[in-house]
């Protein structure tokens, strides 16, 4: 598992993003990635208007808590062909995930891309992911009937 990356527990639930803004630390918000195959680049992206950032707010730099999720900002047409821009979240494939189901445990993480805005605020985002491998057929073979 790479630095950075807090596996999720019923005893180690992270704070949430109300009690990290309530201390007064960053605007937060949270982002239910589902599943993530761990053998695969996966991506997804949501409109930067979500995370309260308006289109003339302009993202210096995107921080990650983990060298296996990638923040960057992508610009895409809307159903009203309007441009809008974009946190695009990449989930780099886990280096040593191999192609043996056997081996590997999945696990639930959070990790924490944090967005540098010009004029200094900050906004963090908690992405929560469960990190799984593709089922093969061999392995499903072998379940019992």
């Amino acid at each position: 598992m790479s630095l950075g990356c807090s596996p999720l527990t019923a005893d180690s639930t992270p704070e949430s993003p109300a009690r990290i803004q309530a201390l007064g630390r960053v605007q937060a918000e949270s982002i239910d990635a589902g599943v993530v195959f761990a053998d695969e680049n996966s991506y997804l992206c949501f409109p930067l208007a979500r995370f309260g950032i308006a289109p003339a707010d302009e993202v210096l730099s995107i921080s990650s808590s983990c060298d296996c999720v990638v923040g960057s900002i992508a610009t895409y047409l809307d159903t009203s062909d309007s441009a809008v821009d974009g946190l695009r979240i990449r989930f780099l494939p886990e280096p040593n995930s191999g192609n043996s189901n056997e081996d590997f445990t999945p696990v639930s993480l959070m990790v924490t891309l944090t967005l540098q805005l010009q004029g200094g605020p900050q906004k963090v985002v908690l992405v929560e992911y469960l990190r799984v491998m593709r089922v093969s057929d061999v392995a499903r073979s072998k379940e019992p009937v």
